[in-house]
């Protein structure tokens, strides 16, 4: 986690006077460790969807790992802001392992990373390729992994739940901001904020924040 990291603001970004930074893969994997893997909008139909396993393929470390993922939120000693979490909400202890493959069929690339990435979902005929500059299609379509996607299924699932969604603080409402829509998942934001206050808490630094006008769009 980076430390003493700035607020990061729209203006800046865009003027060049702020570089556009993002928590590492770590970071975001502990962060789920609290507050699950199914994110704000799906929080409003599911319990929270933890990690259970972890395999890595090379340079395992059980306790470098296990403080990554898990251990550093009660690194120094025991954290008050995981306490009182809201209900379903827990710091996740996934379980860790080393691949059993041999070092030589393990190899590690360490050239520049491609400008595409790929992802596939069960259920589908293909793959979709996305551009990695722009993340969209070869199209310029957007990807079905998008905010704006997203977003649109969520208030398609929500339109056809609401009548029967007790467990949404939305109710009939549904949201046309898509920060909105994130915000009003009330006990996924505590449980968030309770875990960046215990990585405070712990010395680790501060939870590096995208401007905030990138959640606010419409459809």
């Amino acid at each position: 986690m980076k430390r003493d990291a700035s607020t990061l603001t729209w203006d800046g970004v865009a003027q060049g006077q702020q570089r556009l930074q993002f928590m590492s893969c770590s970071d975001k994997i502990a962060m789920w460790n609290v507050v699950g893997l199914q994110g704000a909008l799906m929080s409003h139909f599911v319990e929270p969807i933890y990690i259970e396993s972890v395999v890595l393929g090379s340079l395992f470390n059980y306790e470098h790992l296990l403080r990554a993922l898990h251990a550093r939120y009660n690194l120094n000693f025991e954290a008050h802001s995981l306490n009182g979490l809201p209900e379903t909400y827990r710091l996740n202890k996934c379980k860790v392992a080393k691949s059993k493959l041999p070092a030589s069929e393990i190899t590690r690339q360490l050239t520049k990373t491609p400008g595409y990435a790929i992802n596939w979902i069960m259920g589908d005929s293909k793959a979709e390729v996305i551009n990695s500059d722009n993340g969209k299609n070869n199209d310029s379509s957007m990807s079905r992994l998008c905010k704006r996607s997203f977003f649109q299924q969520f208030r398609t699932l929500l339109g056809i739940n609401t009548p029967t969604l007790p467990c949404s603080s939305l109710r009939s409402n549904i949201p046309i901001i898509y920060r909105d829509g994130k915000t009003s998942a009330m006990d996924y934001s505590r449980a968030k904020i309770q875990a960046v206050q215990s990585f405070q808490e712990q010395n680790l630094g501060t939870w590096i924040q995208v401007p905030s006008e990138f959640d606010l769009f419409a459809l």
